[in-house]
């Protein structure tokens, strides 16, 4: 009974009594922590809008990037289009006429063609008498390294190109004013070269070849009319006085005008010196709507100068590779046909009739090696290139011609 009653107490003092958790008291937030709490807000959204601002600049900068590579690349496109097209290369130019020029027929039409080339027109005081130049707006340079052209700063060059218009009777004048020192015409060359220097003279020469023709005309006249008064003097001894002043004062009514003793080989020295002893290009026109075109003709060709020259040393050629200047051909035996027609004296209907027998090259030399110089003598011209013969034969010249080229191992032959 005593071990229960002590387990009883035992029990009594193990297990604790029950007690009530304490109840926790919700604290009310204070001033200073909603203050703290709204800086660390504004801090926040102040952080988000500066990455917010800061990712914004980094794609506009990546934006304007891409558009300076693109403007780049489309300048780099634009600056290296194929200028050798005088279309594309001529509103560069800008052509400064002399003085001389205003209010001339010349000078007149020149001014309205360059409008409608959209070329810039200037008059100018000029020390030489009808001098045209010319200057170009530059706005890429070449690069060596990278080969191919450049956006650069806009500025204006000169070219190294000056012509002269000189009139027939001002270049023969010239020509036979020898004793002078200062108006022949080595005088003019060098006076021109050292106001100009380091340009390519070009000399225009107008109503050259008609001056020389009428000069002829009159030498001729001249010739007769000393021949017709020698005759009549002889006539005359055995006639009444009378009769013989008559005949005297006839004769000098039919005497020709005088004009300057300039035979044409004396012409042709002067050309010739201009070209071969001062290195200037020459060229003849007939009237001054000529002349006009030409001063366009030589405005478009020098804007294609730089771009020609940069295309012949990148294509290291030896030889123009111009457009159209090589007729190509639309099939096989198209080519054909027109590399026939590169031998002299190979007309479209001798090639039409061969490359009716001898499709292509080879079949040409195939039979040529079998049957000789005369295989192609009696083979029949055609009228078109459907091949409709003709009557006509090519004939032994144009056979032994072709053999030549086809069949000739001498590199040097001129025989053709």
């Amino acid at each position: 009974m005593e071990e229960v009653d002590e387990m009883d107490d035992v029990d009594d003092v193990v297990q604790p009594r029950k007690t009530k958790a304490p109840r926790r008291t919700a604290t009310k937030p204070t001033s200073a922590d909603k203050e703290v709490k709204a800086r660390e807000r504004e801090a926040a959204k102040a952080q988000r809008e500066r990455e917010k601002q800061l990712e914004k600049e980094r794609k506009q900068k990546a934006k304007e990037e891409k558009a300076r590579e693109k403007q780049l690349a489309a300048d780099l496109a634009e600056v290296n289009k194929l200028k050798v097209d005088k279309k594309e290369s001529t509103p560069e130019m800008i052509i400064d006429l002399a003085r001389e020029f205003e209010e001339t027929s010349v000078g007149n039409q020149t001014v309205e063609v360059m409008k409608r080339l959209k070329v810039e027109q200037t008059f100018f005081e000029s020390e030489i008498p009808k001098v045209v130049k010319w200057r170009r707006k530059v706005m890429a340079r070449y690069n060596d390294t990278l080969g191919h052209w450049e956006p650069c700063p806009f500025h204006i060059r000169r070219e190294e190109h000056v012509l002269v218009l000189l009139t027939a009777q001002e270049f023969v004048d010239m020509v036979i004013d020898t004793s002078s020192t200062t108006s022949n015409l080595d005088h003019h060359v060098h006076r021109l070269k050292s106001t100009y220097v380091n340009s390519t003279p070009i000399y225009l020469i107008e109503g050259l070849t008609a001056w020389m023709r009428k000069n002829n005309n009159s030498r001729n006249r001249a010739y007769q009319a000393e021949v017709r008064r020698q005759y009549s003097q002889s006539q005359t001894q055995d006639q009444p006085t009378s009769t013989s002043s008559r005949r005297k004062k006839t004769t000098t009514t039919n005497k020709p005008e005088t004009t300057p003793p300039v035979s044409d080989d004396t012409i042709e020295d002067a050309l010739l010196s201009l070209q071969v002893t001062h290195s200037c290009l020459i060229h003849h026109t007939n009237a001054p709507p000529d002349s006009a075109e030409w001063i366009k003709n030589f405005t478009e060709h020098i804007s294609t100068v730089p771009y020609r020259r940069e295309r012949m040393e990148g294509n290291d050629s030896a030889f123009c590779m111009d457009g159209g200047q090589v007729k190509p051909g639309e099939n096989k035996s198209d080519t054909f046909i027109k590399m026939l027609q590169e031998v002299n004296r190979v007309t479209a209907s001798m090639a039409y009739g061969i490359a009716t027998q001898y499709p292509s090259a080879v079949d040409l030399v195939r039979g040529m090696r079998r049957h000789g110089p005369a295989m192609l003598e009696d083979v029949k011209k055609s009228a078109n290139r459907n091949g409709a013969p003709t009557d006509s034969r090519i004939g032994p010249a144009a056979s032994k011609r072709l053999y030549k080229v086809f069949m000739g191992l001498d590199p040097s032959a001129t025989d053709i």
